[in-house]
């Protein structure tokens, strides 16, 4: 039996918003990816980009759960549209909507 895998993560963007045209493209896919990173809890870290980004949806997939800050509204949305397919973590939570909750 493995140790669960608890996986961090971000992404940035290759264009700027203003220049694909607002937050909508943005998570359209229209910015692309410049780079994706994961840290998991024994601080092994991964780095992804556009040539890579379905091998960061099955990291993202295969983890017993990911943190994120704003991955609901931004950065799950992204790599789907990118991939062409809805992501689907096992557990995620999202400290932007926790904060959002709480205040």
């Amino acid at each position: 039996m493995r140790d669960q895998i608890i996986l961090f993560f971000d992404t940035e963007i290759a264009q700027s918003v203003e220049a694909v045209g607002g937050w909508e493209a943005v998570k359209a896919g229209k910015a692309g990816l410049s780079a994706a990173v994961t840290v998991d809890d024994a601080l092994r870290v991964g780095l992804y980009d556009i040539h890579t980004v379905e091998v960061l949806t099955d990291v993202l997939e295969d983890a017993d759960a990911i943190v994120s800050f704003n991955g609901s509204g931004f950065d799950l949305p992204l790599i789907s549209s990118l991939v062409g397919r809805h992501i689907q973590p096992r557990k995620h939570l999202d400290l932007c909507e926790e904060i959002r909750t709480s205040v």
